[in-house]
């Protein structure tokens, strides 16, 4: 499972990154401002006890390593605290979700299946793996990179649904080839024979690829979906989806689209 090193920080200062979007387009100077002084303002309150203990249980996983049982339950009890606390609050505005995000941490197989396990077969090692979110302009992305060019790229649709939900519908998935190591596509065919489920999964006719090697690898399927932020505030947010599974993110500046 996919961790990341982050500390808490205390009362910052609002972000200097610019927003994507304003509140009027006749000045968007006052839109930018307005959306600075929220996450300013979301940036000074004190940081609740159950988020310190979350991250604190986060950091001690090592970044790739899977993520000892009672360190999981540890952190979804965490989860289950902050979302308790934040019942009926608003965390689906532009200012609050539209940002790129990068994954500290995961319980979603279908990231961990690439980046633990696909991703070795081809000689390379994931990198950063983020989720870029645009409000206004509907927008998100899923992406896995592959350093040094290499990418894995799924687009989606979003439309807020409610204060916390957000619904989104996979439209295309893209990939931007990762030169295979000497030796890795060899490796890659014997571990297609061992895993026969391996090969491309299809989910409401859209098939989901992984391009490395010269090579197109299933993965499995996408479709639509929501998810709840349950915790949001200007380093870090905390989601869970349809499915049961947790994201926990830190802000990593404005939405840039791969």
């Amino acid at each position: 499972m996919l961790a990341g090193r982050s500390r808490l920080g205390g009362c910052a200062p609002p972000s200097s990154r610019s927003s994507t979007s304003s509140t009027s387009s006749s000045c968007p100077r006052r839109g930018a401002a307005a959306r600075q002084r929220q996450r300013g303002a979301a940036a000074c309150a004190a940081p609740p006890p159950a988020l310190e203990a979350l991250l604190a249980d986060v950091r001690s996983v090592p970044q790739g390593a899977p993520t000892p049982p009672g360190t999981a339950a540890r952190i979804l009890a965490r989860v289950a605290e902050l979302r308790a606390a934040t019942a009926g609050a608003a965390t689906t505005g532009d200012a609050q979700l539209s940002a790129t995000w990068r994954l500290l941490w995961t319980t979603e197989k279908e990231t961990r299946f690439i980046v633990e396990t696909v991703a070795p077969l081809f000689g390379t090692a994931a990198g950063g793996v983020f989720q870029v979110i645009d409000v206004a302009g509907r927008r998100l992305q899923n992406v896995i990179t592959f350093p040094p060019d290499g990418a894995f790229v799924v687009d989606s649709s979003i439309a807020v649904q409610g204060p916390q939900r957000v619904a989104f519908e996979f439209n295309a998935v893209g990939a931007r080839p990762q030169r295979a190591a000497p030796g890795a596509g060899a490796e890659a065919r014997r571990h297609r024979r061992r895993c026969p489920a391996l090969p491309a999964a299809r989910a409401r006719g859209l098939q989901a690829k992984l391009k490395a090697g010269g090579r197109d690898w299933g993965v499995p399927p996408f479709g639509k979906g929501w998810f709840d932020t349950v915790y949001v505030d200007e380093r870090y947010r905390v989601a869970q989806d349809v499915r049961g599974d947790t994201l926990i993110v830190e802000r990593d500046g404005p939405p840039r689209i791969f």
